[in-house]
């Protein structure tokens, strides 16, 4: 019996999900490097600018230093078109003052320097009363102390610059043996992120996060006409063992090829066509459809940016229950259905009677110049009501 419509839709379901994990789903099975403490001076600093701050009258205080390493490496056919090496390291002091928040940074990594950073944030969180209309109030939280580094086995920024650029002009020189292919270019994007968060209340962490990103595109040329190819290669919080394990020289030739053939393909033409979307067309939909509408800051009027899409749950129930809610979108509403912990800041849950909870939302600083603000964590919402199955759906719009 021939296969039908629904077979072949979950044969392909099944071979993207497959394609989606990709190279480097077993990575993190072999040891991975152990994660390293604060730096001592990073502590000295923070320490001085929390007894500063507390001095001048701030009834809570935090703390984060931040040390961003950031390398990229570009190449082109045969030669290396650019290499970049940077590192930045400062501090950032946030402080509430009768209710009001205040903040200030500085790259002077001295005791002056950052004595002075925490005068200047407690004396914005003075100024800020004039304007203030509701005095900010910090939900309890019990203090962390620990370590934690994104699992790796290789840190890429310790492996020679001289491998990096030759397993990138190899992976050139394999694309170029492709007929018509004239122009072959490929590159890593490389980070290294510590940051060491103390606050006034006992919180001692520090956070290591590597990531990297490798990219690779090609392009073919004949007849007057050129077709270019990038390949999809997603950047990774992993190390080097991930950049190894896509084999780019291995692979490059037949990523090549597909620039090649598209310069002989047929032009579409107009009509009415089944289209295949692969599941990673829905990560930002996704994203910013329902996973900015949990944050709780949202929910309770606190903000009302971006479409002003929010989760409305039931916030009085027992918070280690789900809780009932409708995703309320701008001009329509969404299905009812049933979302775990909506994510907030300290603030949004203390105004809700909710106690704080490290699985329900924390702040994060993408630098050390910029005030920490909530992200999106572990939250969710689940629908009660089955949705038919993407075969049925594609068979009825048939």
């Amino acid at each position: 019996m021939s296969p039908t419509r629904r077979d072949f839709i979950k044969t392909t379901a099944a071979t993207a999900a497959a394609i989606v994990a990709g190279p480097g789903v077993g990575l993190g099975s072999a040891q991975t490097i152990a994660a390293p403490g604060a730096d001592p001076l990073a502590l000295e600093l923070a320490k001085e600018a929390l007894d500063a701050a507390r001095s001048a009258g701030a009834s809570y205080v935090d703390v984060r230093v931040g040390r961003y390493r950031r390398q990229t490496i570009a190449t082109r056919e045969r030669q290396v078109s650019g290499v970049n090496d940077s590192e930045s390291y400062g501090i950032g002091v946030r402080t509430l003052v009768n209710g009001c928040w205040g903040f200030a940074a500085t790259s002077m990594m001295s005791r002056a320097g950052t004595r002075q950073a925490a005068l200047e944030a407690v004396a914005l969180s003075k100024a800020a009363r004039a304007v203030q209309k509701h005095r900010v109030e910090l939900a309890p939280v019990a203090p962390v102390v620990g370590a934690w580094m994104t699992p790796v086995r290789q840190d890429p920024l310790e492996v020679a610059i001289e491998d990096k650029i030759a397993l990138l002009l190899s992976t050139n020189e394999a694309a170029l043996k492709v007929k018509d292919v004239r122009f072959a270019s490929s590159g890593l994007a490389l980070l290294r992120e510590v940051k060491t968060l103390l606050t006034s209340e006992g919180t001692n962490i520090t956070q290591t996060m590597i990531r990297v990103g490798p990219s690779f595109t090609c392009t073919a040329t004949s007849g007057g006409d050129f077709q270019s190819y990038e390949e999809e290669l997603a950047p990774r919080g992993l190390g080097w063992e991930y950049v190894q394990s896509l084999d780019m020289p291995g692979n490059a030739e037949r990523w090549a090829s597909l620039a090649a053939e598209k310069l002989s393909a047929r032009s579409v033409e107009a009509g009415s066509y089944d289209l295949i979307l692969e599941p990673t067309n829905l990560w930002l939909t996704i994203h910013e459809s329902i996973g900015h509408a949990t944050e709780l800051d949202r929910a309770i009027g606190a903000r009302k940016d971006a479409g002003a899409a929010s989760l409305r749950p039931r916030l009085h129930e027992h918070p280690g229950r789900s809780h009932a809610g409708r995703l309320a979108l701008p001009r329509r509403v969404g299905r009812r259905g049933r979302a775990c912990r909506p994510v907030a800041a300290r603030r949004a849950r203390c105004l809700q009677g909710l106690p704080d909870d490290a699985r329900a939302g924390r702040t994060n600083s993408e630098a050390h110049r910029r005030n920490q603000v909530a992200r999106l964590f572990v939250c969710g919402v689940v629908e009660r009501r089955p949705v038919p199955a993407h075969a049925e759906r594609l068979a009825a719009a048939r």
